[in-house]
């Protein structure tokens, strides 16, 4: 994967909100049905994933566009403790779906997180977190402010991998549309993303589950 569509994927897919610890963000009271099977992570989970990239530039006098299409994979390969935090490593070929790079996964009875340790002046480690997806209402939808919103639908999504009578639906505006089936994981995730300066560019990924793995 480059450069360019490292920061891309950063940028237009993941980063939702963030926070330098846990404690910075108030634990709200969700559905039991839904806390362990929203994101199931567990050592052994994995997804398979066919990513494809469409980026248009538009010149002065001509359009040019080009298309990368690959398969990628997410798996959940170890699991530790921090304090009273539970964190899944994780390995992957180049879409990283459940977090961005060098970061592991810490979800909460509220969101799902990425997370990593660093090491302070004072050489006490310290947890720094990501808000990956908040934790959807159990109905309608959640309105989280400057166009972030998370909805629960009860009707059928026709993925690669089956037809599903339930996703969650995490979307920034019209730029990113992110479709989590429970018990399942992200199935498919659209971003739109516009460059506007002197040649505008204009990059459309298309991501879809194509198999999945899930532990028991």
């Amino acid at each position: 994967m480059t450069k360019y569509h490292c920061i891309i994927l950063i940028i237009s897919s993941f980063i939702l909100f963030s926070c330098k610890n846990a404690d910075d963000n108030p634990v709200t009271t969700i559905d039991p049905q839904i806390q362990n099977s929203f994101i199931p992570l567990a050592v052994g989970n994995k997804w398979v994933y066919i990513d494809s990239v469409i980026t248009t530039q538009y010149g002065l006098h001509d359009t040019t566009s080009n298309m990368l299409v690959k398969v990628d994979s997410v798996s959940i390969i170890s699991k530790w403790t921090y304090k009273n935090y539970t964190l899944f490593g994780q390995k992957y070929s180049s879409v990283n779906i459940l977090g961005s790079f060098d970061y592991s996964i810490l979800v909460r009875n509220d969101s799902v997180f990425n997370a990593r340790l660093l090491e302070t002046d004072d050489f006490r480690d310290s947890l720094e977190m990501v808000l990956l997806y908040p934790m959807p209402p159990t109905q309608g939808e959640m309105d989280y402010g400057n166009g972030y919103y998370a909805s629960m639908h009860k009707n059928r999504i026709n993925t690669l991998v089956g037809i599903f009578d339930e996703y969650y639906l995490f979307a920034y505006k019209s730029h990113d549309s992110t479709f989590v089936v429970p018990k399942v994981g992200v199935v498919k995730r659209v971003t739109d993303y516009m460059d506007t300066r002197l040649y505008p560019t204009r990059t459309r990924r298309i991501t879809n589950l194509i198999r999945y793995d899930i532990v028991p």
